[in-house]
């Protein structure tokens, strides 16, 4: 990540400050998969998550999936 997003860890830190239970940074998704992706949670959670589908219910997960525009990345950023 660090090569495609300059100060990544910097970024990364100053989120951590606000979203203490863990995140998930995606870049380029599309429903043929996405580019990157980047997570903090615990890594149980994410097992569950991902087993039990969740992301087809969660609204933070489905808002920018059916947004476009480059406005959907900061907003994600600040309701995580």
């Amino acid at each position: 990540m660090t090569s495609t997003i300059p100060d990544f860890e910097t970024e990364l830190a100053e989120i951590r400050k606000v979203s203490t239970s863990g995140f998930y940074l995606v870049f380029g998704f599309s429903m043929s998969g996405t580019e990157m992706v980047h997570s903090e949670f615990d890594e149980r959670w994410t097992t569950r998550y991902q087993q039990c589908s969740y992301f087809a219910v969660d609204p933070v997960f489905m808002w920018p999936s059916q947004e476009q525009g480059a406005s959907v990345g900061p907003r994600l950023i600040y309701l995580m």
